[in-house]
């Protein structure tokens, strides 16, 4: 049994003003990609020092990344290489004249370290506080005192075949792996190098050895990623999420501020003690001129005293006289405290409207970039929007944000939102009265959805939503009458009119189903199941549940499906997928399941969120292999995939400028979700 390991992870990608490299780290989630291939650590260098480069990096380090990950044909050997041959390509295909990249890369998966460098990047390995390079063959170390002359390859994209060697090492609890570009160790000696990464954090030493390295050589720092192997004692089935690395420039530009705002304070204790000295200089003339003119004032006779007595009254004088002086200076002192505070206040907010603004416009950026790739991530593009706002409004709500600057990027966020928010349909423009409320697809990305104020349901085709038209419609010869809940069992659509008639429409053939034992009085929800029609009552909070005779109708005695009926009122929807799925009022999920006899107990849900529990509106749950259960939190505009033994798998972010979703669809055969915002209907894909 291999040994659980656990790593941590510091990088120093060079000077902001100067971005001449990229460090991409990737740790899956999954226990399953974890074990199969590994984490991923990618550094590249950027000779020239222009955006152009920078961009050229950025993709083939995410072209490796992806394909890497991609490819499950082969071990990890093969796939790095191929990997790497792709990365290659791609920088061949953009590079310009002197432009040159060099990378460096390592998987770690279970206990072994798979390694690979192109052009005059570096690999070393800090194993029991020696420094070791890769050696000639895979599996061999070698002593850094007794390397042979550094060998190097043509960089990056240079050629169209680019030769490397895949070293492969079994890594131990405490190894610390540094991945560098171009003498890191000859400029910073190996003792140097040595003791920094055994005690530092990996993030710190990767600071301290780019600050060495500028103010030894004079030149920009070298990229640096260090990767520091610990052991753990197991590791979870589903791996919690990476924390995103801070962006150096949000780390600088928040020390800058910091500095600037402890010199003010600094200022204020400064003025503070000025103000207190010239006090004391200007109130020492005007105490002794009141002493002198007191002095002068005519007293009445009285017999002199003695001199006990004279001198008991001047220590009381002088008592009383330096109490007041000691009050004026607290006075004082207490006036130049409250301005030194009033000038840090301002300073401090000052700071963070500009951190806010800046953070803004960072997650703008990320969801400019989110909604740019192909396909689009739509939902990750709509959080970092909604984070862009909640910043936003910290900035606003001061009075020293610049309004010109916050209007702009209010109006950057709205127009992103714009682009991104796909409305397929707006029933209003079919009939005025359109008032709908539940919605249902078969198994052709056709949508139906029950309009109780248009008296119809309508059918949209999800691919070409300007061909919808109504379905059926009150007073059609079937004898439907207004349509208040619509269901699909495969093709088969079924449809309960506002009197809980159910007519069911296979094809050319529709009918009425007659309903015998009709034990319900004011459905809110109906599913169908191997020809088992279930009604959710809301007023008995009961699942009644009709089997089909011989003759295709429902004359059977009807069966109280739950074993205990939830409470009056409090039932919203339901869906059968095998087990009875319900949802209540409080945003509660429950699950049915039939063991024995005619009636089904209920079972613990027991989901696990990533994050906050979702409120949950609506659930959707298909029939069918490696199907997921679906739930709306209508106001969060979230929608949540939960796998079936309860793990939570994504959440899908819905268009946050529209009204909150009633009812949703989500089409997992084609990749999208359909949600109903009043009257429109609208699409977000989901993530790949």
């Amino acid at each position: 049994m291999s040994l659980e390991l656990a790593t941590k992870v510091g990088a120093s990608i060079g000077e902001p003003e100067h971005p001449r490299h990229v460090a991409v780290v990737r740790e899956p989630t999954t226990a399953a990609t974890l074990r199969t291939k590994g984490r991923l650590f990618v550094l590249v260098h950027v000779e020239d020092q222009g955006i152009h480069g920078r961009e050229i990096a950025v993709q083939a380090a995410e072209a490796l990344r992806d394909e890497y990950y991609y490819d499950l044909s082969a071990g990890i050997d093969i796939s790095l290489r191929r990997a790497i041959s792709g990365a290659n390509r791609r920088a061949r295909a953009r590079l310009r004249l002197g432009e040159s990249l060099h990378l460096a890369c390592a998987v770690l998966c279970r206990n072994e370290i798979y390694a690979a460098k192109v052009g005059q990047a570096e690999i070393f390995l800090v194993r029991r506080a020696r420094l070791f390079v890769p050696g000639a063959s895979r599996g061999e170390l070698t002593d850094y005192a007794y390397r042979s002359a550094r060998a190097s390859s043509a960089p990056l994209g240079a050629d169209s075949e680019v030769a490397l060697n895949v070293w492969r090492e079994e890594t131990e609890p405490g190894d610390v792996l540094i991945l560098s570009v171009i003498r890191l160790a000859e400029v910073l000696g190996a003792d140097g190098l040595k003791n920094a990464v055994l005690t530092l954090p990996p993030a710190s030493a990767a600071t301290d050895l780019h600050d060495r390295f500028g103010a030894a050589s004079g030149r920009a720092a070298p990229g640096i990623l260090i990767v520091e192997v610990a052991s753990r004692a197991a590791a979870a089935r589903v791996r919690p999420p990476t924390p995103a690395v801070e962006d150096p420039e949000v780390v600088r530009i928040a020390e800058r501020m910091q500095h600037h705002v402890d010199a003010a304070e600094e200022r204020g204790r400064g003025f503070g003690r000025a103000w207190r000295g010239t006090l004391a200089a200007v109130a020492r003339p005007f105490i002794i001129a009141l002493a002198v003119v007191l002095s002068l004032l005519p007293r009445g006779r009285a017999s002199l005293p003695r001199a006990a007595d004279v001198s008991a009254v001047r220590a009381v004088q002088r008592r009383r006289l330096t109490i007041a002086l000691a009050a004026m200076l607290i006075l004082a002192s207490g006036g130049v405290g409250v301005l030194a505070y009033t000038d840090f206040l301002d300073a401090s907010a000052s700071g963070n409207v500009a951190l806010s603004l800046l953070r803004a416009k960072q997650e703008f950026d990320a969801a400019s970039l989110a909604a740019a790739k192909q396909p689009p991530d739509v939902s990750g593009a709509r959080e970092h929007l909604e984070n862009a706002d909640k910043f936003l409004n910290e900035a606003a709500s001061s009075r020293r944000a610049d309004a010109t600057e916050v209007g702009k990027l209010r109006n950057d966020i709205a127009q992103l939102r714009a682009q991104l928010t796909t409305i397929l349909l707006d029933l209003n423009q079919l009939d005025a009265k359109a008032a709908p409320t539940l919605m249902d697809y078969g198994q052709k990305d056709i949508a139906f959805i029950a309009d109780p104020g248009a008296a119809k349901v309508w059918r949209v085709p999800t691919a070409q939503p300007q061909s919808a038209a109504a379905f059926t419609q009150q007073g059609a010869p079937e004898g439907v009458g207004a349509p208040a809940i619509v269901t699909l069992a495969g093709d088969v659509v079924y449809v309960m009119d506002r009197d809980a008639r159910l007519f069911r429409y296979d094809g050319d053939k529709k009918r009425e189903l007659l309903i015998k034992d009709r034990k319900f009085t004011k459905p809110v929800g109906v599913a169908v199941f191997s020809q088992n029609v279930y009604v959710l009552d809301g007023p008995s909070g009961q699942v009644w549940k009709y089997e089909p005779s011989a003759d295709g109708q429902y004359s059977s005695p009807a069966i109280a499906f739950l074993d205990r009926p939830l409470a009056p009122g409090t039932a919203r929807s339901i869906a059968v997928d095998g087990d009875v799925w319900v949802v209540t009022t409080d945003g509660k999920l429950h699950r049915y399941h039939r063991q024995s006899g005619q009636t089904a107990s209920e079972l613990d849900v027991a989901i696990r969120w990533q994050g906050n529990p979702a409120h949950v509106d609506a659930v959707q749950a298909k029939e069918g292999q490696g199907r997921k259960l679906w739930i709306l939190d209508a106001a969060a505009r979230r929608v949540v995939q939960i796998a079936k033994d309860g793990v939570e798998e994504a959440r899908i972010a819905l268009p946050a400028e529209l009204p909150p979703p009633s009812a949703f669809i989500v089409v997992e055969e084609s990749g999208y979700i359909v949600t109903l915002h009043g009257t429109r209907l609208a699409r977000t894909d989901l993530p790949r």
